[in-house]
């Protein structure tokens, strides 16, 4: 059914239309004002991925040089990768709306934007956005939108919304902002200084725009929306959540608030949380306790940097890192300027050039020429790895962020007519290396002798929300770790452990710092063929009312028997599986309420290792097994060796012991890694940590030989 709904936004008509474009998709609409139009569509998978704790969204915006009237002007005449704009508005388009669908929701959902005309007016990115809401909004999908989206300009004193590239260009300010019907969940910015005043102003009457739009979409959702997809809600554990408040008494808040040394208050943490483990073990499993010890404790600590302003590690809410600055540290260039906070460690280099040498673009913006460029390199030594020097996603994204930010203060041509070029080298990487680079920009063209308007530093930031609306801002946040052969991440819980997982199989991407596969930033792979090298086991594995075979083979559907056995020897799960009434064919009802935890986590490995992936990942896999069962992974694990990258997450001693490197993590960073025995010769957290479960064990002497057995 076709239809279509029309609204004047800014003195343009902007239309929605749906139901004559790309009809098998799970939704897919037009976006049109003036000559620009975008089609947006979006599929989801008919199954939840399995073993999964995140939502697998995937948006991809497309640019189309026909859209343009042009051919493209690379050798082969044919677009190629994304370019900067398209990756940039990829993410713009990602950012509000990511948050809104089912937290429970495991589907693959894959969001595609592209351009099929442009009239070099109006700009295609805001009805992209649009188009994306609009898209999931009919379709099966469920989701807590629509979003709205607006650009508004500040031009000549006084506001434009959706204003035309020419607009934008000599306007002081523009906003993109998008929002739902309740709520602003997304700002991006560019503009020479401004008051405070006008960019609130422009917010709010953006999203009052973006009211409009949300009334279009929900018209064509009441006309041709389709039903929803019934999402079943996490079992709620108010009980467990009351009984571990009354077990706790204020303990926990007092660990938290006694300013205690880390390594003391790790102690106190994981003491506490045996306790209230033990007292709790009759009624719920060791991991639903785990849980909900961790959300109590992330509840604590953001309380204390809400109400007191202190941050886990003691410091305040604007304390940064020592920082330096040098300029003229290269003595055959323009301009150089080195700036270091920390570890992080950037110089950028200044060149000038004749206006001749302006970068000629091949995109679908009316800009043909640029003449201020950033560019922005990564090296593998700055994070003290080897792999394949390239310039990635990654790269471009952050020399379009240091970019942007510094064209304001950019002399105008006619004061100064030269082409500039920064490149920005990370020398060192353990903080924001963009904003890094935003500072190096200033120092090497103030060394080069181009007279900015202003200097311009950058810092990252981040935000942390509690209850009555309350907030606070983080500063200079990073997270490094290197992988490789075996690795075990040990840690208290909210270390970041997880939050590693995740960014290898890339879930989210880093804001700063890169996440590299064999080598390559895992940026510049396709989604599917970097999952598809990678087999995840976590704590609490999912499994179907179906039998032993069809549980294992859902790691690959065509695998023959041989495979699935092969698999399950691999995962020493044969023994019991060979034990069962009907062996492979029995059924292990829904998530395997017929076998015991350690058997269904034997299954979850071998379904993992049946497509022979390159990269094993295991989040606590083994915590609430029993002894034997754990043993039999410690085994599989060992035998893994060598075959594939395994990085583990664990707190029992016996199963991280083994791994070739531990890395021990704590309040979001790196505090110490090695072996076994050397971390246990330090007197750090590891040797508390290990010294804590071997008493729990009956045993305090020969430390370095635990785990062995």
């Amino acid at each position: 059914m076709q239809y279509s709904v029309e609204r004047q936004i800014g003195g343009k008509n902007i239309t929605i239309e749906t139901g004559k474009l790309a009809g098998l998709a799970g939704g897919a609409v037009t976006v049109r004002c003036g000559d620009t139009i975008v089609l947006a569509t979006v599929c989801m998978s008919s199954r939840p991925r399995p073993n999964i704790d995140f939502l697998p969204l995937t948006v991809d915006y497309e640019e189309r040089i026909y859209a343009a009237g042009r051919i493209p002007g690379s050798f082969f005449r044919r677009e190629g990768r994304p370019g900067q704009e398209a990756i940039l508005f990829g993410r713009l388009i990602d950012r509000p709306m990511r948050p809104l669908f089912p937290k429970s929701l495991r589907n693959e959902v894959q969001i595609i934007l592209t351009v099929l005309s442009v009239d070099k007016e109006n700009p295609p990115e805001i009805l992209a956005m649009i188009g994306a809401s609009a898209a999931v909004a009919i379709s099966e999908i469920p989701f807590d939108g629509p979003v709205g989206a607006t650009r508004i300009g500040h031009v000549d004193g006084g506001f434009v919304l959706n204003p035309e590239y020419a607009a934008i260009d000599s306007g002081d300010l523009a906003v993109v902002v998008a929002g739902t019907r309740d709520a602003v969940m997304m700002i991006e910015a560019a503009s020479v200084e401004v008051s405070e005043e006008t960019v609130l102003d422009a917010i709010n009457q953006a999203q009052e725009a973006n009211l409009v739009v949300i009334d279009m979409i929900e018209e064509m959702v009441r006309a041709v929306g389709k039903s929803k997809t019934e999402m079943a809600a996490p079992a709620p554990s108010d009980t467990l959540d009351r009984e571990l408040n009354n077990l706790l008494d204020g303990r926990l808040t007092r660990i938290v608030e006694s300013g205690a040394a880390k390594e003391e208050r790790d102690r106190a943490l994981a003491q506490l949380e045996d306790d209230v483990r033990g007292k709790l073990a009759e009624e719920y499993s060791e991991s639903d306790v785990a849980a909900a010890f961790e959300s109590s404790l992330k509840k604590q600590t953001r309380a204390r940097i809400l109400e007191k302003g202190i941050r886990a590690d003691g410091r305040g809410l604007k304390d940064i890192r020592p920082i330096s600055c040098e300029v003229g540290v290269l003595p055959r260039v323009h301009g150089s300027g080195l700036f270091s906070r920390g570890q992080t460690q950037v110089l950028t280099i200044a060149t000038l050039a004749s206006t001749g040498m302006r970068q000629r673009l091949d995109n679908l913006s009316p800009e043909e020429t640029k003449r201020y460029m950033h560019h922005y390199n990564f090296s593998p030594y700055s994070t003290g790895e080897t792999k394949r020097i390239f310039t990635g996603r990654r790269e471009v994204g952050h020399g379009a962020l240091a970019e942007k930010a510094v064209y304001a203060a950019i002399p105008s041509e006619e004061e100064f007519p030269y082409a500039i070029r920064l490149v920005s080298e990370v020398l060192s990487s353990n903080g924001s290396t963009s904003m890094a680079s935003v500072c190096g920009s200033t120092l090497a063209l103030m060394d080069a002798g181009v007279p900015l308007r202003k200097p311009v530093a950058g810092v990252a930031m981040g935000l942390i929300l509690g209850e009555n609306e309350q907030a606070a801002v983080l500063t200079d946040i990073d997270l490094a770790v290197q992988p490789g052969e075996t690795v075990a991440l040990v840690g208290p819980s909210g270390a970041g452990k997880s939050t590693i997982l995740d960014l290898i199989q890339r879930f989210y991407d880093p804001t700063d710092g890169v996440v590299a596969v064999a080598g390559v930033d895992a940026r510049e792979l396709a989604l599917e063929t970097l999952r598809g090298e990678i087999a995840f086991v976590p704590q609490n594995p999912v499994l179907f009312a179906d039998t032993v075979r069809e549980n294992v083979r859902y790691g690959d559907a065509s695998a023959s028997d041989a495979r699935v056995q092969a698999a399950l020897r691999a995962a020493h799960a044969t023994d019991f599986v060979d034990a069962l009434e009907a062996g492979l064919d029995t059924r292990v009802g829904e998530d395997g309420q017929g076998l015991s935890g350690g058997q269904r986590q034997r299954l979850a490995i071998a379904r993992a290792l049946l497509p022979e992936p390159r990269i094993l990942l295991m989040d606590e896999a083994t915590s609430a097994l029993d002894a034997l069962s754990e043993q039999a992974i410690r085994q599989t694990i060992a035998e893994l060796k060598g075959r594939c990258t395994i990085v583990i997450v664990a707190h029992r001693l016996s199963t991280v012991a083994h791994a070739d490197r531990i890395v021990v993590l704590a309040e979001g960073g790196i505090v110490a890694e090695g072996t076994h025995e050397a971390l246990l010769r330090e007197n750090g957290l590891y040797r508390d940590f290990a010294k804590i479960q071997l008493v729990e064990n009956g045993a305090t002497e020969n430390m370095a030989e635990s785990g062995r057995a």
